[in-house]
């Protein structure tokens, strides 16, 4: 169960395995498996819903919320058997994980609410502030500590690539409050909902859930076993080393997802690129050269390191516009979209994940079939400016030539020892029709 857990990384595999874990919940005596169970059941629902949390109708989204917190209180007596089942000290992380999980996909589902127009723009930003407060407190579980620990490899795999998304995307957010706003309005919002009052309006706001109600009798219970600390202004300023291996461990526990990866491009823009999460990540990469020497042949074995991190900076490039105009029609002034978490943001159409795509499957899956092979290639024309269909727009070309010498002269400043001499990636690269068309 534990290592089929590991390997779900999509909707219908993690439904298959919620299905699997509640039937043996209805029928296992046994308090081991049946233990093992509950917190693989929460474990994937957790994994779940972050995945649909763009795609439902927020109607749909709550009552998903729902069932995780009620099926919490029904569950919540097996969680004290954790320490005398497994060989590592748990129960504390995983109950941890699970209340930060909660928090977090209240807030990030708040937020959403303000894209709907459906909840006022200041009570949301100033609620979800506080929720997602609460859960980057709860601190992250990084799977080198969790190995360290005597973790077996498809537990420390599972709970890491929750809770690493989950620090990435709140510690960001709140850093942006932090920028626009003073450190007094943000020790405000930690102290209006960070109690028992306060916790409970934000469920009847995001949930449409009062206590009082028989139906909604959990509410109390849940409330109860969760800890509604404020998180100061130094528990993010704490982080600041921490985040970009936070962000890189995301991007190597899901490599093929772009959202994050163009997302990750946005967080960081004006750091030093060489130091950011996506570039250090596509560095790994054993054998794929830095550069290209001939621009002119565009065979998917001439793929580079620059043609990957340039086509994500320009799709960010791009989404980032989109985010503002999108922002400007809801007529939203209190943080910019592009702060908002991932998963409720539309970064990147079908022709850029499809290319993305490709490229994983040419660099990880070694696919026998060489389906791939057309669809990186006809990129890597558009990327090296060989195409002769598909331009792009002046602005978008000034961008990425200023991002492509800025990232060689850093990469080259940083390595040169320790690089063959090669031909510096020559040319200004272009991108898919559809972003030149948004410039």
């Amino acid at each position: 169960m534990d290592s089929m857990l590991a390997s779900c990384t999509d909707e219908n595999s993690l439904q298959h395995f919620i299905n699997i874990s509640e039937e043996l919940l209805s029928s296992d005596k046994q308090t081991s498996r049946t233990s093992r169970a509950v917190i693989n059941l929460f474990l994937a629902r957790c994994h779940l819903i972050q995945l649909i949390l763009c795609k439902l109708p927020t109607s749909d989204l709550q009552d998903e919320i729902i069932r995780f917190g009620q099926r919490w209180m029904q569950l919540a007596p097996h969680l004290d058997n954790l320490n005398e089942i497994f060989k590592y000290p748990c129960q504390k992380l995983y109950i941890s994980e699970i209340r930060a999980q909660f928090h977090y996909i209240l807030g990030t589902c708040l937020l959403q609410m303000v894209q709907e127009k459906t909840v006022s723009e200041g009570d949301a930003i100033s609620m979800a502030t506080a929720l997602f407060g609460m859960s980057l407190r709860e601190g992250s579980k990084v799977k080198k500590n969790l190995l360290s620990m005597n973790w077996s490899k498809d537990d420390a795999t599972v709970v890491s690539r929750l809770s690493c998304v989950r620090v990435s995307q709140t510690w960001h957010f709140l850093n942006k409050i932090l920028e626009l706003q003073e450190r007094d309005d943000f020790i405000h919002h930690q102290e209006k909902w960070c109690n028992e009052s306060g916790y409970l309006q934000m469920l009847n706001q995001v949930l449409g859930l009062h206590q009082g109600d028989d139906s909604n009798q959990w509410v109390k219970s849940l409330i109860s076993q969760l800890s509604l600390h404020p998180l100061s202004t130094k528990g993010i300023n704490s982080r600041d080393n921490q985040i970009v291996e936070i962000d890189y461990e995301c991007i190597i526990n899901d490599p093929n997802n772009m959202s994050f990866l163009v997302w990750t491009c946005i967080q960081w823009r004006g750091h030093d690129l060489e130091t950011t999460p996506v570039f250090k990540v596509f560095l790994t990469k054993r054998g794929l050269p830095f550069s290209s020497s001939n621009l002119s042949h565009c065979s998917v074995l001439s793929l580079c390191i620059l043609d990957i991190v340039i086509f994500l900076h320009a799709v960010a490039n791009v989404m980032e516009g989109k985010l503002e105009k999108l922002q400007h029609r809801l007529e939203l002034d209190s943080i910019p979209l592009m702060s908002y978490p991932y998963p409720i943001l539309n970064l990147g159409n079908q022709r850029q994940i499809d290319w993305f795509n490709a490229v994983h499957q040419h660099l990880e899956v070694k696919d026998s079939s060489k389906d791939f092979i057309p669809v990186v290639e006809a990129g890597l024309e558009v990327l090296r400016c060989r195409s002769r269909k598909e331009r792009m727009g002046t602005e978008l070309l000034i961008y990425l030539g200023r991002t492509m010498k800025e990232l060689v002269s850093t990469f080259f400043i940083s390595f040169e020892n320790l690089l063959p001499e090669h031909k510096v990636y020559g040319g200004v690269m272009g991108i898919l029709t559809e972003m030149s068309v948004c410039m």
